[in-house]
């Protein structure tokens, strides 16, 4: 930062704080030694008044690998950002940036997988010296093509750490619930209710098991159709055909 023709550093603003340039840094980057709260006050209250901010591409260049160590990078599956369409997934994503800053990491940055098609684009985010880990959020929405095989091979070579919300793929760990007691309790609600001809528009998997069970379990028989399974890579739209489709069922579901 300058002040006139003068460059602000680090060094200006421990000496108006009355602290080392060691404890400027640790201010700044959250660590790796505590500061005392008082400490941190003079601290900022120096880099308000000076207006001093870091140059982030020479701590990057000084740093080296060990600056990806508290970045992370958030991908989501699907050829757009239609993710965000949905409650349920921005309460994940809420849920992510918020723990993120409670941990001291940053959210380096929050793509869809078509961008990652890009190669400028891939080469630029998805290495070690960028990001120490990949967060997937519905790996499986997107259609098993050539292409994102290679994309999903080249993140596994560049990126250690990769966690899969949703259905796992390539191997990683995943973060889900269990979907055939989420499905089991919603069928029997329904059940409850009175319905019979429940129908199940969903992807093949724990879900369509305990949908299944539960209808069994009653004594109700399963009707393949009242089931559909949505394109990977067009949900919504291919859904939207389904649920018409659906509807044309004689008798017609009730339930869905």
């Amino acid at each position: 930062m300058t002040q006139g023709s003068k460059i602000i550093t680090q060094k200006d603003v421990a000496n108006l704080a009355g602290v080392s340039r060691s404890v400027v840094s640790y201010v700044l980057n959250g660590g790796p030694r505590s500061v005392a709260p008082e400490t941190k006050t003079r601290v900022l209250e120096a880099i308000e008044k000076l207006g001093y901010h870091p140059n982030i591409n020479a701590q990057r260049l000084k740093l080296g690998p060990c600056s990806a160590q508290r970045c992370i990078g958030i991908v989501v599956g699907g050829p757009s950002f239609t993710v965000l369409e949905h409650a349920y997934y921005n309460a994940i994503l809420s849920g992510l940036f918020e723990e993120a800053h409670l941990l001291g990491q940053e959210i380096r940055f929050f793509s869809c997988l078509e961008a990652l098609t890009d190669p400028v684009f891939f080469t630029k985010n998805i290495h070690s010296e960028e990001i120490s880990a990949l967060v997937l959020i519905r790996p499986s929405m997107v259609s098993s093509t050539p292409n994102d095989d290679k994309t999903f091979n080249q993140m596994a070579r560049r990126v250690k750490n990769v966690v899969c919300l949703g259905d796992p793929i390539e191997g990683w760990p995943k973060v889900t619930f269990d979907q055939t007691l989420a499905a089991h309790q919603a069928v029997e609600h329904l059940i409850h209710l009175g319905h019979q001809r429940i129908a199940h528009l969903g992807f093949r998997d724990g879900r369509l098991n305990g949908y299944r069970q539960t209808l069994e379990n009653h004594g109700l028989s399963y009707d393949s159709s009242l089931v559909a399974f949505p394109e990977p890579g067009n949900v919504l739209q291919s859904s939207y055909r389904l649920m018409e489709k659906l509807l044309q069922v004689s008798p017609k579901p009730t339930a869905l």
